[in-house]
């Protein structure tokens, strides 16, 4: 098993947040999600044309060659490490599963992740399998379509460019460009990620590796952390989530955990292990 780097503070709770009283081993279960590595932006940049819708171009975009490969190194080892050690703290050996978004980004390190388990298992055949053996999808973590056009993200682009910003901050700038089309697609995602914490709270392992996207990340946080859930996202909601989702770097780590029928957030945005030069996608 490889040596990974040492892990660094994680981030703790956004302002406003509630304090965490919660401990991994009082609860019924829990997920981590884990969003994917950095990808080929500039490439998927040169595809299409402006009038081609962005969602397209983004639901067949691939992992970043350098950056993103190396932190697709760098996980793999870090959660071959990590997964023992959490299925692993009510005493005894807690079964566990790995799921992905259908979208190649998600699902191809996904399946990077679970071949190292396979490989390790196979050099060391007490180390524990993932109960599912294979990355089964689900819909319902896949990622908050953009809903603009190509043309549309080379406007924002362009704006945060001039501003001297870097490039995740046209994520901000989408967050304001026309609140009450974005709030209706972060209701559509409302609804996906209530069903997904539905399967997840009877899920057959204790554990769930989700491998998953920033934004439907965040939102999962923020709709954890919100008193109606039941209630439809409106465009003054937008802020609130904007906050959850600025913070998530590639391949850093959220969990959740379900004590008593409701889920906690237990840690957001970890990346243990990556250093600074590659902790990249907050804005």
């Amino acid at each position: 098993m490889s040596e990974f780097l040492r892990p660094e503070e994680g981030i703790s709770n956004i302002e406003g947040a509630p304090e965490l009283n919660l401990e991994r081993e009082d609860c019924e279960r829990t997920a981590t999600f884990i969003r994917h590595p950095s990808t080929r932006l500039a490439e998927a940049m040169q595809q299409g044309t402006m009038e081609t819708p962005w969602d397209e171009i983004e639901d067949k975009i691939k992992i970043q060659r350098g950056p993103g490969h190396e932190m697709s190194k760098l996980l793999a080892n870090h959660l071959l490490e990590e997964i023992p050690q959490l299925i692993d703290v009510k005493g005894s050996a807690e079964s566990y599963m790995i799921s992905s978004s259908p979208l190649p980004r998600a699902e191809a390190i996904a399946r990077y992740v679970n071949q190292h388990i396979i490989e390790e298992h196979k050099m060391h055949p007490g180390y524990p399998l993932p109960i599912n053996r294979d990355v089964q999808l689900n819909s319902n973590f896949r990622e908050i379509p953009i809903g603009h056009t190509k043309g549309q993200l080379a406007v924002m682009l362009g704006k945060i460019q001039q501003e001297g910003k870097p490039i995740t901050a046209i994520l901000e700038e989408w967050f304001k460009s026309d609140p009450e089309y974005i709030a209706s697609l972060f209701e559509e995602g409302r609804v996906r990620v209530l069903e997904g914490l539905a399967q997840l709270e009877h899920s057959p392992a204790w554990m769930n590796l989700v491998f998953t996207h920033r934004m439907i990340t965040g939102l999962t946080t923020w709709l954890i952390e919100r008193e109606d859930k039941q209630r439809p996202i409106e465009a003054q909601d937008l802020p609130g989530i904007m906050e959850h989702t600025r913070i998530l770097a590639n391949t850093s780590e959220t969990e959740i955990g379900l004590s008593k029928g409701v889920w906690h957030v237990l840690r957001r945005g970890e990346t243990p292990h990556l250093d600074e030069s590659l902790r990249k996608g907050v804005f």
